[in-house]
Protein backbone atom coordinates (compact mmCIF):
# COMPACT_ATOMS: atom_id res chain seq x y z
CA UNK A 1 0.00 0.00 0.00
CA UNK A 2 2.87 2.37 0.72
CA UNK A 3 3.92 2.19 -2.93
CA UNK A 4 0.43 3.20 -4.06
CA UNK A 5 0.37 6.16 -1.64
CA UNK A 6 3.82 7.28 -2.78
CA UNK A 7 2.80 7.13 -6.43
CA UNK A 8 -0.35 9.17 -5.66
CA UNK A 9 1.72 11.82 -3.89
CA UNK A 10 4.28 11.81 -6.71
CA UNK A 11 1.55 12.24 -9.35
CA UNK A 12 0.05 15.14 -7.39
CA UNK A 13 3.46 16.77 -7.00
CA UNK A 14 4.24 16.46 -10.74
CA UNK A 15 0.81 17.85 -11.64
CA UNK A 16 1.22 20.80 -9.28
CA UNK A 17 4.74 21.55 -10.48
CA UNK A 18 3.73 21.45 -14.11
CA UNK A 19 0.79 23.76 -13.37
CA UNK A 20 3.03 26.24 -11.57
CA UNK A 21 5.67 26.17 -14.31
CA UNK A 22 3.00 27.04 -16.88
CA UNK A 23 2.33 30.32 -15.06
CA UNK A 24 3.75 33.22 -17.02
CA UNK A 25 6.08 35.43 -14.99
CA UNK A 26 5.66 39.14 -14.63
CA UNK A 27 7.97 41.52 -16.41
CA UNK A 28 9.01 44.78 -14.78
CA UNK A 29 7.94 46.54 -17.99
CA UNK A 30 4.37 45.23 -17.66
CA UNK A 31 1.71 47.80 -16.95
CA UNK A 32 -0.11 47.65 -13.62
CA UNK A 33 -3.22 46.10 -15.24
CA UNK A 34 -1.10 43.38 -16.87
CA UNK A 35 0.46 42.60 -13.49
CA UNK A 36 -3.02 42.29 -11.97
CA UNK A 37 -4.12 39.97 -14.79
CA UNK A 38 -1.00 37.87 -14.38
CA UNK A 39 -1.55 37.65 -10.63
CA UNK A 40 -5.17 36.62 -11.17
CA UNK A 41 -4.03 33.78 -13.45
CA UNK A 42 -1.76 32.08 -10.94
CA UNK A 43 -2.58 28.42 -10.22
CA UNK A 44 -3.91 29.28 -6.76
CA UNK A 45 -6.45 31.67 -8.32
CA UNK A 46 -7.52 29.50 -11.26
CA UNK A 47 -10.49 27.31 -10.28
CA UNK A 48 -10.39 25.45 -13.60
CA UNK A 49 -6.76 24.51 -13.06
CA UNK A 50 -7.43 23.42 -9.48
CA UNK A 51 -10.36 21.25 -10.60
CA UNK A 52 -8.17 19.77 -13.33
CA UNK A 53 -5.55 18.86 -10.73
CA UNK A 54 -8.21 17.27 -8.52
CA UNK A 55 -9.46 15.22 -11.48
CA UNK A 56 -5.93 14.02 -12.29
CA UNK A 57 -5.36 12.99 -8.67
CA UNK A 58 -8.72 11.18 -8.56
CA UNK A 59 -7.85 9.33 -11.78
CA UNK A 60 -4.54 8.26 -10.26
CA UNK A 61 -6.22 7.06 -7.09
CA UNK A 62 -8.79 5.25 -9.19
CA UNK A 63 -6.16 3.50 -11.30
CA UNK A 64 -4.25 2.43 -8.19
CA UNK A 65 -7.45 1.17 -6.58
CA UNK A 66 -8.39 -0.77 -9.70
CA UNK A 67 -4.95 -2.35 -9.79
CA UNK A 68 -5.27 -3.27 -6.11
CA UNK A 69 -8.61 -4.94 -6.88
CA UNK A 70 -7.09 -6.85 -9.80
CA UNK A 71 -4.25 -8.13 -7.62
CA UNK A 72 -6.67 -9.18 -4.89
CA UNK A 73 -8.85 -11.13 -7.35
CA UNK A 74 -5.84 -12.74 -9.04
CA UNK A 75 -4.30 -13.78 -5.75
CA UNK A 76 -7.58 -15.23 -4.49
CA UNK A 77 -8.30 -17.14 -7.70
CA UNK A 78 -4.76 -18.51 -7.88
CA UNK A 79 -4.89 -19.70 -4.26
CA UNK A 80 -8.32 -21.35 -4.45
CA UNK A 81 -8.44 -22.34 -8.12
CA UNK A 82 -11.71 -20.49 -8.69
CA UNK A 83 -12.85 -16.91 -9.09
CA UNK A 84 -14.05 -15.19 -5.90
CA UNK A 85 -17.70 -14.17 -5.64
CA UNK A 86 -18.75 -10.54 -5.19
CA UNK A 87 -19.35 -11.23 -1.51
CA UNK A 88 -15.90 -12.78 -1.07
CA UNK A 89 -14.28 -9.78 -2.75
CA UNK A 90 -16.10 -7.33 -0.48
CA UNK A 91 -15.19 -9.40 2.59
CA UNK A 92 -11.49 -9.51 1.58
CA UNK A 93 -11.48 -5.76 0.91
CA UNK A 94 -13.06 -5.03 4.29
CA UNK A 95 -10.10 -6.80 5.93
CA UNK A 96 -7.54 -4.86 3.86
CA UNK A 97 -6.40 -1.70 5.71
CA UNK A 98 -5.86 0.44 2.57
CA UNK A 99 -8.98 -0.58 0.67
CA UNK A 100 -11.40 2.06 1.97
CA UNK A 101 -11.60 3.84 -1.42
CA UNK A 102 -12.45 0.58 -3.16
CA UNK A 103 -15.13 -0.37 -0.65
CA UNK A 104 -16.63 3.11 -0.88
CA UNK A 105 -16.67 2.93 -4.70
CA UNK A 106 -18.34 -0.50 -4.62
CA UNK A 107 -20.88 0.53 -1.97
CA UNK A 108 -21.73 3.77 -3.81
CA UNK A 109 -22.08 1.91 -7.09
CA UNK A 110 -19.32 3.82 -8.89
CA UNK A 111 -17.40 0.55 -9.31
CA UNK A 112 -19.36 -2.53 -10.30
CA UNK A 113 -18.19 -6.07 -9.57
CA UNK A 114 -19.40 -8.59 -12.13
CA UNK A 115 -18.98 -11.71 -10.04
CA UNK A 116 -17.69 -13.51 -13.11
CA UNK A 117 -16.74 -17.16 -12.73
CA UNK A 118 -14.46 -16.98 -15.76
CA UNK A 119 -10.86 -15.81 -15.60
CA UNK A 120 -10.87 -14.39 -19.15
CA UNK A 121 -13.58 -11.81 -18.53
CA UNK A 122 -14.40 -8.46 -16.99
CA UNK A 123 -14.11 -8.67 -13.21
CA UNK A 124 -15.20 -5.10 -12.48
CA UNK A 125 -15.86 -1.85 -14.33
CA UNK A 126 -16.63 1.80 -13.70
CA UNK A 127 -20.23 2.90 -13.47
CA UNK A 128 -21.62 3.76 -16.92
CA UNK A 129 -18.56 2.31 -18.69
CA UNK A 130 -21.00 -0.02 -20.45
CA UNK A 131 -22.73 3.11 -21.84
CA UNK A 132 -19.87 5.58 -22.32
CA UNK A 133 -16.72 3.44 -22.26
CA UNK A 134 -14.26 3.47 -19.39
CA UNK A 135 -11.92 1.42 -17.25
CA UNK A 136 -12.44 -2.27 -16.65
CA UNK A 137 -10.56 -4.77 -14.49
CA UNK A 138 -9.79 -7.92 -16.50
CA UNK A 139 -7.29 -10.77 -16.41
CA UNK A 140 -5.14 -8.56 -18.69
CA UNK A 141 -5.01 -5.75 -16.12
CA UNK A 142 -6.74 -2.38 -16.14
CA UNK A 143 -8.06 -1.73 -19.63
CA UNK A 144 -9.68 1.34 -21.15
CA UNK A 145 -12.51 -0.12 -23.25
CA UNK A 146 -15.25 1.29 -25.43
CA UNK A 147 -18.88 0.85 -24.39
CA UNK A 148 -19.34 -1.68 -27.19
CA UNK A 149 -16.34 -3.76 -26.07
CA UNK A 150 -17.61 -3.83 -22.49
CA UNK A 151 -21.13 -4.76 -23.59
CA UNK A 152 -19.80 -7.61 -25.75
CA UNK A 153 -17.56 -8.96 -23.01
CA UNK A 154 -20.35 -8.78 -20.43
CA UNK A 155 -22.76 -10.54 -22.82
CA UNK A 156 -20.22 -13.36 -23.31
CA UNK A 157 -19.92 -13.80 -19.54
CA UNK A 158 -23.59 -14.55 -19.02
Amino acid sequence: MAIFRKSIHFALLITLLSAISCNPGTNSKNSESEKQKSKANTPANDPGLIQGIRNKVNQTVNANDLNQLRLLIETSSSASGQMPTKEMIVQMLSQEPGAKNLLDAINKGTLLLTGSHQRESIWAYEKDADKNGGNAVTNNGIERLSAMQIQQMLANQR
